[in-house]
């Protein structure tokens, strides 16, 4: 919890600004971030949080790292589909 705390008070400066500039497009929880939009919205969203961020002496991963990728609405929906599919099973067994 108390890397939460710390995330939380270093990081409220970049929640504002990203939030202000991508208004309910950017999520952040600890040190995952969603940011919502087309490709160019989020290359665009990606630069501006990375310079806040090197403000901080904070860096995001790569681009094609293991850590950074991105989904198309329709395969985050089959995911969500087959999740919830799965859900069901196990509570059904």
């Amino acid at each position: 919890m108390f890397s939460h705390l710390i995330a939380n008070q270093l990081l409220r400066p970049v929640d504002e600004a990203m939030s202000r500039a991508l208004p309910g497009r950017y999520f952040r929880y600890v040190d995952d971030v969603i940011i919502v939009g087309s490709p160019m919205d989020v290359r665009s969203g990606q630069k501006q949080l990375s310079g806040l961020l090197g403000e901080l002496h904070l860096a995001l991963h790569e681009d094609e790292g293991e850590k950074t990728f991105s989904v198309d609405s329709a395969g985050w929906l089959k995911g969500r589909s087959e999740e919830h599919t799965s859900e069901l099973q196990s509570h059904s067994d």
